[in-house]
């Protein structure tokens, strides 16, 4: 096989390597996790006053999360005022089978089947879903539910949307729980991407280090976004975490980039190695692009180290790709290979 027609092999290969990382990376899941959004859910307060149960939203407005002492009891009622979650003395978590909230709440907006058994006038029918005595729903009395902004919104301030108030019964007693949605306008993400790009063309410009560099820079901007992908992943409650598929694009990139970086093998090979780490970091900050546009990121991460570390993730992967790229060609087109490797 001539050169020419290896590299077009390879290059399909790539492209269909990367086809399944961005489907796997899109596809359906099992949950419905925390996303970057711009409202900010908060709890303000609870009537009467107790300091039997702790209540958190988590994801900016996504989860409403409640965690109850031992040896007490919490009903928390659904849309329709039916009994929708319980969790006894034990710590044991049911919910209703028979209640409409308990469909409803499987999807972020609400948009999933209530099936015909489902009534706020039926018996309950309990299923248990947890222990520990804490559980975390989607509570669409706490967030906005349409995907385009609320028409009252205006201008570039933080805004408030609506109150809310979730009704529950601790101990027999009833109680609610209220709280205030805002809106935040978008980030300004210049910075992170501006001072992320001058740190990786500093590396990419030494070009001494050849392809051992740039595996090298590959395989630390892996490190970065495999951080950032369990960091996310960890910020969504237990109850609503899916199989971390983003982490695979990193993953792959780590061990090309290992792989190039070692320099036990021919540096054309290890070229090409960095190409596809390229392709598969750059997948994977396409499908985080909202940690630009979105003010509050679901992360144990501070939402500016966040965007600065995408940031760089994506830099990389580009200066990384271009030099490779263009080494390669140069070996496609009969110039001899470095004896370093590239650069």
């Amino acid at each position: 096989m001539s050169v020419g027609a290896s590299w077009q092999c390879r290059v399909s290969s790539v492209t269909a390597l990367v086809a399944l990382l961005l489907l796997a990376a899109a596809g359906p899941a099992v949950a419905d996790p925390a996303v970057p959004t711009e409202y900010e859910s908060q709890i303000t307060g609870v009537a009467p006053a107790t300091e039997l149960v702790e209540l958190e939203v988590i994801g900016g407005d996504s989860f409403l999360e409640i965690a109850v002492e031992p040896g007490h009891r919490v009903m928390v009622f659904g849309y329709g005022g039916e009994p929708y979650l319980e969790i006894d003395a034990a710590g044991v978590v049911s919910v209703n089978e028979r209640s409409p909230s308990k469909y409803v709440n499987d999807d972020r907006f609400g948009e999933a089947d209530v099936p015909e058994f489902a009534s706020a006038d039926a018996e309950p029918l309990w299923e248990v879903v947890a222990t520990g005595g804490q559980y975390a729903w989607h509570d669409h009395r706490t967030h906005w539910m349409a995907t385009d902004r609320p028409p009252a919104i205006t201008g570039d301030s933080i805004q408030r949307v609506f109150l809310w108030e979730v009704p529950m019964e601790i101990d027999g007693v009833d109680h609610s729980v209220v709280g205030t949605l805002d809106w935040h306008p978008p980030p300004n993400s210049a910075a992170p991407l501006i001072g992320a790009a001058g740190v990786v063309l500093l590396l990419i410009g030494w070009r001494r280090g050849g392809v051992r560099l740039l595996g090298g820079v590959i395989a630390v901007a892996a490190i970065a976004a495999l951080l950032l992908s369990v960091s996310q992943w960890l910020a969504t409650p237990s109850v609503a975490r899916v199989v971390p598929v983003a982490v695979l694009p990193p993953a792959l990139a780590l061990g090309l980039g290992v792989f190039a970086a070692r320099g036990v093998t021919k540096p054309i090979t290890a070229v090409q190695s960095v190409i596809v780490a390229a392709v598969a970091l750059l997948a994977y900050v396409f499908i985080s692009l909202n940690v630009f546009t979105k003010p509050l990121l679901p992360s144990f991460l501070p939402d500016g180290v966040e965007r600065f570390a995408t940031a760089a993730v994506a830099w990389a992967a580009l200066g990384a790709g271009v030099v490779a790229v263009a080494t390669m060609a140069r070996v496609v087109s009969g110039a001899p290979e470095t004896p370093g490797g590239a650069g």
